[in-house]
């Protein structure tokens, strides 16, 4: 499994929360430290974190699309493939 020890120490959590939810657990932790939200979805999520970074893997086309926003901003993350869309996103992560 991807980040399992980071998920056992409780460094990185794996929500199935609505969007408000989310929202709110990422920026209120991300007041105290680092938080870096991923979202795994097939169109651009309405998620937008006063705090956190968010990564979004857009998985609905042959290569994922990934788009990383932060306080307003964004920028688009170019990726050929799924290795090297995954191999990006761990570099971030870790």
């Amino acid at each position: 499994m991807i980040l399992s020890e980071q998920i056992a120490n409780g460094t990185v959590a794996v929500l199935d929360a609505s969007l408000n939810e989310i929202t709110k657990c990422a920026d209120e932790h991300a007041r105290r430290s680092l938080t870096h939200v991923v979202s795994f979805t097939a169109r651009p999520p309405k998620l937008e974190f006063d705090q956190a970074l968010h990564t979004v893997c857009e998985i609905s086309a042959a290569a994922p699309i990934l788009t990383r926003a932060h306080r307003g901003h964004s920028e688009v993350i170019d990726v050929e493939s799924w290795e090297n869309a995954v191999e990006r996103l761990l570099a971030e992560l870790c």
